[in-house]
C-alpha cells in the first residue's frame, strides 16, 4: 500500500533551486543546509529539522538555498 511518497532534493545537486510542481499537500522537512520554501511569492526560510505545510491549491511552488530537503506528499502526484 502507498501511503505516501517521500523525495530527496539535494538543492548544490540543482544549483540551489528546483521548481516543484504537485496537485497534492506536500510536507517539506531541511535535512541540512537552509532551504527556502516559496509559495506564490512568499518565502519560508527552514533549518534543519524545521518543516513547511504547502496546501494542495499551491500546484507549484519552489525550493531554494543550499543543503538537502525531503519533500512527503500523497501518491498520484
Amino acid at each position: 500500500v502507498r501511503d505516501f511518497l517521500l523525495s530527496t532534493v539535494d538543492l548544490d545537486a540543482y544549483g540551489g533551486s528546483v521548481d516543484t510542481t504537485a496537485a497534492v499537500p506536500q510536507l517539506v522537512l531541511c535535512v541540512t543546509g537552509g532551504v527556502t520554501v516559496s509559495v506564490s511569492g512568499t518565502p519560508v526560510e527552514l533549518t534543519p529539522g524545521q518543516a513547511a505545510f504547502v496546501p494542495a491549491q499551491h500546484i507549484s511552488f519552489f525550493l531554494y538555498g543550499t543543503g538537502r530537503a525531503c519533500v512527503v506528499g500523497a501518491p498520484g502526484q
